[in-house]
């Protein structure tokens, strides 16, 4: 009972913060919502993606709104990460009050976009956090490393079997000549397996 209540416990603590994970931020401004953050998430260090902005405002009904063509007309995206930053190119998306900027984010960790400038009159100037990039752990399956100790025992077993279709010592042998092509082609293969061993824990 007490597996199954931390069980159930550690559920929603993951998918509690799966919620807040990949959350876009959204910011108030005057009228306006400006909502950032990435188009594919989890974002991932070397992998593209888009940051993405979405600007509405009121349209009427409580709880309505709708977006607004052409914000980016008066406004200004900076992309930051750690001390360094960049202006992004900022494009349309198809839909009203909604662009993107394409990104190959290198590094994992914090990114922010300041957005600056002024939709129709009313001033902007908001610095924004987006998503943490992940390293690409997040998604590597198998994980790296995790079959290592599988390929080494499969290696060893493999030199074992070879080692046993060796002739034995005191075995006479009818063709002394196929006998020593043999035992050196077993050779051979042992120490080509040797090496694979090596390079494979180097890898590791």
């Amino acid at each position: 009972m007490r597996a199954a209540c931390v069980a159930a416990i550690a559920a929603l603590a993951a998918l509690s913060g799966l919620g807040q994970a990949w959350a876009h931020t959204t910011v108030e401004v005057g009228p306006y919502e400006i909502e950032v953050g990435w188009g594919t998430e989890p974002p991932i260090e070397g992998m593209r993606n888009t940051v993405v902005y979405s600007i509405t405002e009121a349209a009427g009904g409580e709880g309505v709104r709708r977006g607004v063509a052409g914000s980016f007309a008066g406004l200004d995206a900076t992309l930051a990460f750690g001390g360094v930053e960049r202006e992004a190119e900022v494009l349309n998306d198809a839909r009203p009050g909604h662009y993107y900027t394409k990104i190959i984010p290198t590094r994992p960790g914090s990114y922010h976009v300041h957005v600056s400038g002024e939709i129709s009159g009313t001033a902007v100037d908001e610095e924004i956090r987006i998503e943490d990039v992940e390293r690409t752990a997040a998604l590597d399956f198998p994980p790296r490393g995790a079959s290592g100790g599988d390929d080494v025992a499969a290696l060893r077993a493999a030199v074992s079997a070879m080692q046993r279709g060796m002739p034995s010592g005191g075995a006479p042998a009818a063709d002394p000549v196929a006998y020593d092509i043999a035992v050196f082609g077993v050779a051979f293969g042992v120490a080509g397996i040797a090496l694979a061993t090596i390079a494979l824990l180097k890898r590791r």
